[in-house]
């Protein structure tokens, strides 16, 4: 059965040195794209940009062109600013600036990051022209800051996701407040507690589940018991007799999650048992959870 997608453009805009910028933008717009079906939201956002989706040909100026082939187009701009302003157009600072004011003027939602770490090389006028300009932006109204590309994907993605699933989840069960802390959920589990991944999808039947089923409750054994399972944490002397060869009836799944040491393969020994829904963990991995899950009961307070 076929079912209806919202499809939002979101053009991306800056100078010609924010060709990171522009990839941590497209792996935003792909988190969102993937926690949108994990939110069973009916949207999916296209990436726009001037080196691929403008289509030559007209007799107007290169900036006109892509004033009424994109912007005009866009459900949303995101703009990016590294250490140039970029190259002035007829009648604004630089093709960027045109397009955040067309934006502006057209009402879609904008946001305007700068980046803030350290830079080894840089034009001077450049620099001081992109300071000017953003002197003239209000602080804080659709403006943020990053000093790595990794954290200005982690701020466009939540940007993206708080701004698109505001119009598709009112009818949905999940409220958008909901909806917005699987974004860092989604981080969390991806990053600093990925050794809780395996266990949660395994659990809930897949990531999508997990990330939903999650919001629910504030501990893992709640998580657990929630799906009719229970945990079991064993010596490391148990473990190893579960990992002896077993008959071909046993339902046990042997997984390994890495510990924090470098090569630590087995500081996190799971046993997936789904006939007689029961996890079992040594002490070394129950051991391990507590501070991963605090952090993401943290995240969904």
């Amino acid at each position: 059965m076929s079912t209806k997608v919202n499809l939002y453009s979101v053009m991306f805009s800056g100078p010609s040195d924010v060709d990171e910028e522009r990839e941590a933008f497209l792996s935003a717009i792909s988190s969102c794209n993937r926690l949108f079906r994990s939110a069973e939201a009916n949207a999916q956002l296209v990436p726009l940009h001037w080196s691929s989706d403008v289509v030559p040909g007209s007799s107007d100026s290169p900036q006109a062109i892509i004033n009424k082939q994109l912007v005009a187009a866009a459900d949303a701009l995101v703009a990016t600013f590294h250490s140039r302003l970029g190259t002035p157009t007829d009648t604004h600072a630089s093709g960027s600036v045109e397009e955040i004011e067309l934006a502006t003027a057209s009402g879609i939602p904008r946001i305007i990051c700068f980046f803030e770490g350290p830079r080894d090389d840089f034009d001077p006028e450049q620099f001081k022209n992109l300071m000017d300009y953003r002197k003239t932006l209000q602080a804080g109204l659709f403006t943020a800051s990053y000093r790595a590309p990794a954290e200005l994907q982690a701020q466009l993605t939540e940007w993206l996701f708080d701004t698109f699933v505001r119009r598709t989840l009112p009818s949905r069960g999940m409220v958008p407040a909901q909806a917005r802390r699987m974004v860092k959920m989604d981080s969390l589990l991806s990053g600093a507690a990925h050794g809780l991944e395996p266990v949660l999808t395994g659990i809930a039947g897949s990531r999508d589940r997990a990330l939903l089923a999650i919001l629910e409750h504030a501990t893992l054994d709640e998580f657990i018991a929630s799906y009719g399972w229970t945990l079991k944490v064993r010596s490391e002397e148990e473990i190893k007799e579960l990992e002896k060869p077993r008959p071909r009836r046993c339902t046990y799944a042997l997984m390994y999650i890495g510990g924090p040491e470098e090569d630590d393969s087995s500081y996190g020994v799971l046993f997936i048992r789904k006939k007689d829904r029961l996890v079992e963990a040594n002490h070394k991995w129950f051991e391990s959870y507590p501070p991963y899950y605090d952090e993401l009961r943290r995240v969904t307070a």
